[in-house]
């Protein structure tokens, strides 16, 4: 079984194994070796779970629930078909409610001209939730930056609102962080299905919108967005090709500007904004990928909550 994890597993995910059975070693001499079997799964981190089915009384109970301690599992019993598809599911729910880094969905337009832009990313949007076709500009498992292209007149003001969503189902993405204080593991999810409720947008107000330009420096940005925190990108380190060294102030091109959106949640977004090239290359740039829940991190159920 080992080697089976050793070949196919990623190793950024969960190792789970599950021993089911109906009755109890023949000869008895094996259960030393079932034991040995668990303590070579738990250095190697698989959980197994194990679960006595049928007759309680053919069942060696005390074996189990000794395989499920080892390895930082759990022991179940069910007597009948209908027990074991509880048990079963009971079982699911327990793998999936793990300490998550949860990147809530979110998106944004642009105006100006009467004329509203939404973002485009340059591979298949299909895989990318969307809202009345505003994409989820927060998915860490977008292959690309997100981007806008339109024409804009000289003079025109340029208005930039962003949005966040609620939810219908969360997906693992594969990802984890690590927290370096505690050492505990927090996996990364992603929202493949935004809830299409009227209720589910909540507009950011201009408030929580921030515009930086040469001059600023990186501690406002601070001072507007909060401290990073272990699960997020380094702000200092993500802003730096635009920071003088000495003088820790923004050096921008005259068409560029800084664009902080604090969500009000915990999740914060940079951005650089870029006006005036030729259409088609004119794009607001995804610079950090920073989206958690109010975080003391919460363990979710991969599919809502």
């Amino acid at each position: 079984m080992l080697a089976i994890y050793d070949l196919s597993s990623d190793a950024n995910r969960d190792q789970i194994g599950l021993l089911l059975t109906d009755g109890r070693n023949e000869p008895s001499d094996l259960n030393d070796d079932t034991i040995d079997r668990a303590r070579d799964a738990a250095e190697n981190d698989i959980k197994i779970y194990t679960v006595g089915f049928g007759e309680e009384t053919d069942i060696n109970e005390t074996l189990l629930k000794k395989v499920a301690t080892i390895t930082e599992g759990e022991y179940h019993f069910a007597e009948n078909q209908t027990e074991l598809e509880e048990v079963f599911s009971d079982i699911a729910k327990s793998i999936s409610s793990r300490k998550k880094v949860v990147h809530d969905p979110a998106s944004m337009k642009l105006a100006t001209g009467g004329s509203t832009f939404r973002p485009k990313i340059p591979t298949s949007p299909d895989y990318v939730a969307n809202y009345s076709g505003f994409l989820n500009v927060n998915d860490p498992a977008a292959a690309a930056n997100f981007s806008f292209t339109f024409g804009l007149e000289n003079g025109d003001p340029l208005n930039l609102t962003s949005y966040k969503y609620e939810c219908d189902e969360w997906e693992l993405t594969g990802g984890v962080k690590v927290n370096n204080t505690t050492g505990e593991q927090y996996y990364v999810t992603r929202c493949p299905e935004i809830n299409d409720s009227a209720d589910s947008q909540t507009t950011i107000t201009g408030t929580d919108i921030h515009v930086y330009t040469s001059g600023n420096t990186t501690d406002d940005v601070k001072d507007d967005l909060g401290e990073t925190r272990w699960f997020q990108a380094n702000f200092s380190e993500v802003l730096d090709p635009y920071v003088n060294d000495s003088s820790d102030e923004f050096e921008l091109e005259s068409n560029q500007a800084i664009v902080g959106v604090n969500y009000s949640n915990g999740q914060r977004m940079l951005l650089l904004l870029e006006i005036g090239r030729n259409q088609g290359e004119n794009d607001l740039t995804y610079v950090v990928d920073v989206t958690i829940d109010d975080v003391e991190i919460e363990e979710k159920d991969e599919q809502g909550g």
